[in-house]
């Protein structure tokens, strides 16, 4: 109630909302895709510090994915942050070659 109070405070068209930790803990499914705010999923991955290679892959392949064909969808784009260069290459990788299907992309 709190979160859709301050989302539409703002005039429709004049704000994107960033799910920030959307491959671990999605927002958009929470509050019915931000209430209509168009959002960005977002791939915040080490939060700069962590050098380890890790990811979790299937949600990264799926969940940009879901959202954007999930019923009502006011996903306007996926985006990742990476803070530090020694991370990970690989999530960073399916995240990317994600965005041109529509489907998931297969961790086989």
């Amino acid at each position: 109630m709190v979160l859709q109070a301050l989302l539409h405070s703002v005039p429709f068209g004049k704000m994107i909302v960033l799910d920030l930790f959307a491959y671990v803990k999605p927002i958009w499914e929470e509050s019915s895709q931000f209430y209509g705010t168009p959002y960005v999923w977002c791939l915040l991955h080490n939060f700069g510090g962590n050098i380890e290679m890790y990811g979790i892959l299937d949600v990264i392949s799926s969940g940009p994915v879901d959202a954007r064909i999930s019923q009502n969808s006011t996903m306007v784009r996926d985006a990742l942050f990476n803070f530090l260069h020694l991370s990970f290459s690989g999530v960073y990788d399916m995240l990317v070659c994600g965005r041109w299907n529509d489907s998931e992309t297969s961790l086989a």
